[in-house]
């Protein structure tokens, strides 16, 4: 039993060694595509995940002239947006995807104050399955309620703690990071994907609250 789906979210966060320059007005935005997978042999047992990039993609702006170009009409963003769609096709993102990956993209640059930290844009071609992926599935997983996901402990690990991601498998990089109650630390917009599928923690099942509590 399986289902195919496409998934995207695009962040604000610091990459090393990639930090943007008020003097310079530069940011720097870099699109990744992976596949995944989610996987478990009954609804009831954990999920097992697996995510392998495929492609990505680096590229500067000019921070003012974005900016601008947002704050103006939309016939003024053609030309960032055809420019990532460029990107996001020579990438193998299908073409229906490329709205609203640009839309997530355009509103995080809207919200950026600052052009130090990177905006980085994740597309995921994602195969979710349970049991054997013979018959067609569609999960019914309760998500997480919309509070609790934008209530997220945010926690910054030591910088001698060298872990990663249990979803992405990238390292944190001393970057902020997600903690749920259960204590497991995820990317941000790794487990907010995760948990607006289902409400419990990939790895241990730990029940977060729903709509319906």
């Amino acid at each position: 039993m399986e289902v195919s789906f496409y998934d995207h979210a695009a962040v604000q966060k610091r990459a090393t060694q990639l930090i943007g320059s008020w003097e310079e007005d530069k940011l720097f935005i870099r699109l990744k595509f992976y596949e995944s997978s989610l996987w478990h042999r009954v609804e009831s047992d954990p999920i097992v995940e697996h995510s392998t990039k495929i492609a990505q993609r680096d590229f500067w702006v000019k921070f003012s002239h974005f900016k601008h170009q947002l704050s103006d009409n939309y016939d003024s963003n053609r030309e960032y947006e055809t420019l990532i769609c460029e990107y996001l096709k020579s990438m193998g993102v299908p073409e229906d995807e490329h709205p609203a990956v640009v839309d997530n993209l355009f509103r995080v640059v809207e919200a950026a104050v600052s052009p130090v930290d990177a905006v980085v844009v994740f597309v995921w071609d994602a195969i979710y399955r349970v049991g054997d992926g013979h018959e067609p599935y569609r999960p019914n997983g309760i998500p997480a309620s919309r509070s609790s996901i934008q209530g997220l402990e945010q926690v910054t690990l030591d910088t001698d703690t060298s872990l990663s991601c249990a979803i992405c498998l990238e390292d944190f990089e001393q970057e902020p990071t997600t903690r749920l109650p259960c204590r497991h630390h995820f990317h941000v917009h790794c487990i907010v994907q995760c948990l607006e599928i289902n409400h419990t923690c990939p790895l241990c099942r730990y029940p977060m609250p729903t709509e319906e509590d």
